[in-house]
């Protein structure tokens, strides 16, 4: 068997396999348990294959929490988990049976979303329900290959707490079976093991969620900074202690999450072997998660640390000053704040992935911006720079219809980036300061920029010319 195939972890996996780690029958047993991406049937068939060519262990040694709540088990592990297997598929079967006081329902839940939907129909046979639940599949079809679809059946008994519950994939599989009665399919839940990890102090981590992956579009309130797993950095007499005191909801990894409002705060997951490295896009808040890393690795010292804090925070202020619609922007500048408007336009852009400025020329015709940031759109129009364009020649191509005018007739300007990226605006004296925001707006400046009034004849207009008649 590949035990690490069914890790959920791909890091944690690849990690175990380039250590040559070997797991012990009650660890690959847990292992196979928790793997999200197998049928029950499967993991049956795998118990059995650990009972049939693994050595058996002393639950006593490998599993002694599991003892203290279940002292009339033997001491054998082959034998506790041959009576779970027995005991498993003996709640199957009984969970498909229709019983008088018993009903089922369904609850369809997306990798992505963050509600489930749930159904108000009730079902007094597993087979209804299964036909709604696949059904809902069909309605809720996704086409995004970054997102997957589970369903929940479960069979509630009237009249008590106790139920039953399958997790069915969407090709109609059933991958996990729960129940909340005490007894021997706690197995699991009272067992705890060790799992190497390759995560260290710092490392921005994602928990694989109950699809079996990494959620491709994880909210940033999911992705955490380690502080520590439980079990690294014990001595072999710490290492026995945690066998003999802790439960799977102890294999806790500590770290630091974000709230929704931006906030940090400390907290543990209890499923350190189901960590990933973080993959996604490092945007909005989670830039204070990465500026977090970076100062635990050492990578920055603690004045820029809070430099980033306050600078996020600040951002937020100033998206929570306006409404949660927007205006149109004429409306903005009748209150005064087309300034301000603009301003978070440009947030919207950096959230969006669009922070690169961009040099280029401009033109104010009748009142209107004509700006063309420079993406070689028009090859003829290039300077000999090479890296933005010539008013004269871009002229020919851009012109408004119908206009019969030359290239300096109408005040014009550029933008300009420094080699240290300090965006710098030149422009004719006959463009107002208010058109400043606009033109920041139009080239992606993020940044306050320069501005260069040039009174030269190189930036004259017809509006020099008549002054000078």
């Amino acid at each position: 068997m590949d035990i690490y195939s069914y890790l959920n972890s791909r890091d944690v996996a690849a990690y175990c396999r380039e250590i040559n780690h070997s797991f012990n029958a009650v660890e690959q047993a847990f292992i196979i348990n928790d793997c999200r991406h197998i049928s029950v049937e499967e993991k049956l068939r795998l118990y059995q294959e650990i009972t049939d060519t693994l050595p058996d262990e002393m639950m006593s040694e490998k599993a002694p929490y599991f003892l203290c709540y279940h002292d009339d088990m033997p001491d054998s592990f082959h034998s506790v988990l041959s009576e779970y297997v027995r005991t498993l598929r003996a709640a199957l079967e009984q969970y498909f049976i229709p019983e008088k006081d018993a009903v089922y329902s369904i609850i369809l839940k997306n990798s992505v979303w963050e509600d489930a939907y749930e159904s108000q129909m009730l079902h007094f046979t597993f087979e209804e329900a299964k036909k709604e639940l696949l059904a809902k599949f069909d309605e809720y079809e996704i086409e995004d290959a970054a997102q997957k679809n589970l369903g929940y059946i479960t069979k509630r008994h009237i009249g008590s707490e106790q139920y039953e519950r399958v997790v069915i994939s969407s090709d109609g599989v059933i991958v996990s079976f729960l129940e909340n009665t005490c007894g021997l399919l706690d197995l699991f839940d009272d067992i705890w093991v060790q799992i190497p990890v390759p995560f260290k102090k710092g490392d921005l981590l994602c928990c694989i969620n109950e699809f079996g992956w990494q959620n491709p579009a994880a909210p940033s309130y999911e992705v955490m900074v380690l502080s520590n797993v439980c079990y690294q950095n014990r001595s072999e007499e710490q290492l026995k202690q945690l066998l003999r005191s802790y439960s799977s909801m102890d294999m806790t990894a500590f770290g630091y999450w974000l709230e929704k409002n931006g906030k940090i705060y400390c907290e543990c997951t209890h499923e350190y072997h189901n960590l990933e490295y973080y993959r996604g896009e490092i945007k909005g808040d989670l830039r204070l998660l990465k500026a977090l890393s970076a100062h635990t690795k050492g990578e920055i010292d603690t004045e820029m640390l809070l430099f980033v804090f306050d600078a996020v925070q600040r951002e937020h202020a100033m998206k929570e000053t306006f409404p949660g619609w927007d205006f149109e922007k004429g409306y903005y500048a009748k209150a005064g704040i087309a300034d301000l408007f603009v301003k978070r336009e440009l947030c919207k852009m950096v959230d969006k992935g669009v922070t690169k400025m961009m040099r280029g020329v401009f033109w104010l015709i009748d009142g209107k911006l004509h700006a063309f940031p420079f993406d070689g759109s028009y090859p003829e129009g290039t300077a000999k720079s090479g890296v933005t364009y010539n008013h004269k020649k871009l002229w020919e191509f851009v012109k408004p219809k119908g206009c019969n005018h030359p290239f300096d007739w109408y005040p014009r300007g550029r933008a300009e980036l420094t080699d240290r990226d300090q965006a710098v605006i030149y422009m004719s004296p006959h463009i107002d300061e208010d058109m400043v925001y606009q033109i920041m707006e139009e080239f992606g400046i993020t940044s306050e920029p320069i501005i260069r009034y040039d009174y030269s004849r190189h930036y004259h207009c017809h509006l020099d010319e008549e002054e000078e008649k």
